[in-house]
C-alpha cells in the first residue's frame, strides 16, 4: 500500500510541476531557462559522474534511484510526451532533497 502511494505521489507531482511549466510557457515569452543541459542531460550526466555528487543531489545511491525507478515503473510511472519517468523521478527527489519551490526546480 505505500509503494502505491508513494508512487501516486510521485505521479502528482511531477504532473502540476509539468502543467504549471506548459501554463507559464504560454504567457511569458521572454527565455528564462537558459541552460545548455536539458533535465534528461542533467540527469545523464549525473548517472555517469561522480556517485557522491549523485547523492548529494538526489539522496540517494544511484542503485537506490534504479530500484525505485524500476519499481515505480511497474505501479504506472510512465514517460510523458515531453518528460522521460526517469526525470519525473528526479524532479519529485530533487524537490524533496533540497527543498527548493517548484519555480527554481524549473532551470
Amino acid at each position: 500500500m505505500k509503494k502505491k502511494r508513494a508512487a501516486v505521489i510521485t505521479i502528482a507531482l511531477a504532473a502540476a510541476s509539468i502543467t504549471q511549466h506548459h501554463y507559464a510557457a504560454r504567457y511569458d515569452k521572454t527565455p528564462k531557462n537558459t541552460s545548455k543541459l536539458t533535465g534528461q542531460q542533467w540527469l545523464n550526466e549525473l548517472l555517469a559522474g561522480h556517485p557522491q555528487h549523485f547523492y548529494d543531489a538526489m539522496g540517494m545511491n544511484k542503485h537506490v534511484f534504479q530500484a525505485l525507478l524500476h519499481e515505480l515503473i511497474k505501479h504506472g510511472l510512465h514517460d510523458t510526451r515531453h518528460v522521460s519517468a526517469e526525470e519525473q523521478l528526479r524532479i519529485f527527489l530533487y524537490l524533496a532533497v533540497t527543498g527548493l519551490p517548484q519555480r527554481h526546480l524549473e532551470e
